[in-house]
């Protein structure tokens, strides 16, 4: 058992996105196989452009605010108490839908950023 002050792990921002400040809660510092878990804050300008995983999937869970994902061809807003899937291979972006929002993702496995 152990416990984590993930908001002293980062932030950082992951490639493709901008304003967009996760902190780890684990993964690489935190063994947690092929899982990774962060919680991310993202003020209102923040977001990623459109991008894709070959080799992994997202869910993302909004804690405050709302996330918007768009793949190309639907967009969909989270809003907080909600979470949404993004599977391996699919192009998104994401963004707070003009608000700051607050989530965590989990990945899995972490890997690649490519863009479409």
């Amino acid at each position: 058992m152990q416990l984590i002050d993930y908001m002293k792990n980062g932030p950082t921002v992951a490639p493709l996105h901008y304003d967009c400040f996760a902190h780890e809660v684990a993964g690489k510092k935190i063994n947690f196989g092929d899982t990774a878990v962060s919680y991310v804050i993202m003020p209102k300008t923040g977001g990623a452009e459109m991008h894709y995983h070959p080799c992994s999937q997202h869910v993302y869970l909004t804690l405050e605010g709302e996330l918007r994902i768009n793949n190309g061809k639907e967009t969909i807003i989270v809003p907080a108490g909600m979470a949404a899937h993004v599977d391996e291979g699919e192009p998104h972006q994401v963004d707070g839908n003009d608000q700051d929002c607050i989530y965590i993702i989990i990945t899995r496995p972490p890997g690649e950023f490519l863009k479409p």
